[in-house]
């Protein structure tokens, strides 16, 4: 029967964590665990005597636990600040903060300075360090010309920096074979023939206000910028000046006429192909009549305008101003001060000016003045 099997049956418990036990009248075999005290009392913490901070075991839970304090983190930091330059950096192990301090203005200064060896040469390079400034200044005429010596048929100045053809070389006035010819002061050619070209800065009369007579059949000026006629009077003996293009191409007249002056005041009349009209800048008085649709306009518009009485009743007086409707007067609101001169040797106008920048008042302030002096010799 069930009851002889269950009590044929025995356990046996062998010991070790937990426990086993045999309920013969259900005839049930029960096993139960190790409790967390049971493992807890298997395991242990041990720490290293040079280990940080404090590591343990807590027997009734079985957590192990481990504790790192501040102090212990920051005693394994040191620093070592030679203090060089002007610089520090120092620790505190108490908070553990680094405190670094950079070097100071005048530190940095002193760090810097000048090749007095390297400074050679034209002009002088100086450092101030109290200030932290460089001073560089440069050469000045005399070492200039130092640099300069004359040549064959030259002679050189040192003390006036001029040049000047030597007037024992022997030149022959027929002709001077060269690759180049510079004169840096002055030269007389009576004539010249140039076959392929000339190259000068300027061209000039041999007398202030004298004639220079170019003469050609024909004579062609042609320049990348612009061509520039520096006189107050240009002057064509016909009484005309002929501007033409050879060139079908409409933008190649663009931007053609005349410029008179330059910045602000210059006055032009140029014409502007995209518009196809000519531009002028300033005022147009014609002796004679102009017609056309667009003076018949402005005519028109000019009848459209109100006349002389209308205008006068259309303005009005603003700060400051009265304004006489009848006669189209304004005038300046009068202050009441008394035309005049004021100020005498002792005493000094003291003016008013109102915020429409009038003079609103004037008085008179005396002022110190000096009775004698006297020198303690």
């Amino acid at each position: 029967t069930d009851s002889n099997i269950r009590n044929s049956l025995t356990i046996q418990d062998s010991g070790g964590l937990g426990s086993l036990n045999y309920f013969v009248k259900q005839g049930r075999i029960v096993y139960k665990g190790p409790e967390v005290a049971d493992v807890a009392g298997l395991l242990s913490a041990s720490e290293d005597s040079l280990s940080m901070g404090n590591f343990y075991l807590d027997s009734n839970t079985g957590h192990f636990h481990f504790k790192l304090e501040d102090d212990s983190v920051r005693s394994l930091f040191t620093v070592h600040s030679d203090d060089e330059g002007g610089a520090s950096l120092r620790y505190d192990s108490a908070t553990g903060v680094f405190t670094f301090s950079g070097p100071s203005t005048l530190d940095l200064r002193q760090q810097l300075s000048v090749d007095s060896a390297a400074n050679i040469g034209d002009g002088s390079f100086t450092y101030d360090d109290s200030f932290g400034v460089f001073t560089y200044i440069g050469p000045v005429a005399a070492e200039t010309r130092a640099h300069f010596a004359g040549g064959l048929g030259i002679d050189y100045n040192e003390s006036t920096g001029t040049f000047r053809l030597d007037s024992s070389a022997n030149i022959v006035t027929g002709s001077i074979v060269t690759g180049q010819l510079t004169v840096t002061d002055s030269a007389v050619i009576n004539q010249a023939t140039i076959s392929n070209r000339l190259l000068v800065d300027s061209i000039s009369a041999t007398t202030d206000g004298g004639l220079l007579n170019i003469e050609a059949g024909s004579i062609e000026l042609k320049s990348t910028g612009r061509i520039l006629f520096d006189t107050p009077f240009l002057h064509a003996t016909d009484n005309r000046f002929i501007f033409a293009v050879g060139d079908s191409n409409p933008a190649s007249i663009d931007r053609g006429g005349f410029i008179i002056g330059a910045g602000a005041a210059a006055k032009y009349m140029l014409y502007l192909d995209s518009y196809e009209q000519f531009f002028i800048n300033t005022g147009l008085n014609v002796s004679g009549s102009l017609t056309g649709p667009t003076i018949d306009s402005i005519n028109k518009r000019i009848d459209e305008l109100p006349d002389s009485a209308q205008m006068k009743g259309i303005l009005s007086a603003g700060p400051g101003l009265s304004y006489d409707n009848v006669n189209g007067i304004y005038r300046i609101t009068s202050s009441g001060v008394v035309p005049g001169i004021y100020g005498t040797a002792t005493q000094v106008p003291n003016i008013t000016v109102d915020s429409l920048g009038q003079i609103d008042s004037i008085g008179l302030i005396p002022m110190s003045t000096v009775e004698a002096i006297a020198f303690d010799y």
